[in-house]
């Protein structure tokens, strides 16, 4: 019986970790005017393809959206390069590509989609 005890805790313990489900949602800014939807960033135009609204003044667009109450690797992307990549607990939120999952997940992802990165400190 001890055995066999022993045999599946190092089956669960050895069981390959999978990259978690990330969730598309649809975020909302109040701009007062056209002039102030304008001067929101470029590169959010081309990445969230954002919807103003003349009557409402609201500007809409798609974010990619994790949470976790336990720290995991989360890795920021443009499909080019790596924007970052950290470990945290919380939410994330951004109008890029997010992928969540254990730090090695995350490096082979990087390297499957040769994603450029520049190492802080020489290193990821």
């Amino acid at each position: 019986m001890n055995r066999l005890i022993f045999v599946v805790i190092i089956i669960l313990m050895t069981s390959p970790v999978i990259a978690e489900t990330v969730k598309q949602k649809t975020m909302t800014v109040k701009c007062e005017n056209l002039k102030e939807f304008n001067a929101l960033p470029i590169s959010m135009f081309s990445i969230a393809n954002p919807a103003y609204s003349d009557k409402e003044h609201k500007v809409s667009f798609t974010v990619n959206s994790f949470a976790s109450d336990k720290p995991c690797w989360r890795l920021v992307h443009d499909g080019t390069r790596v924007i970052t990549l950290f470990e945290s607990a919380g939410i994330t939120e951004t109008v890029y590509t997010l992928f969540v999952g254990p730090r090695g997940e995350c490096m082979k992802e990087i390297e499957r989609l040769n994603l450029y990165c520049e190492p802080e400190g020489g290193k990821l």
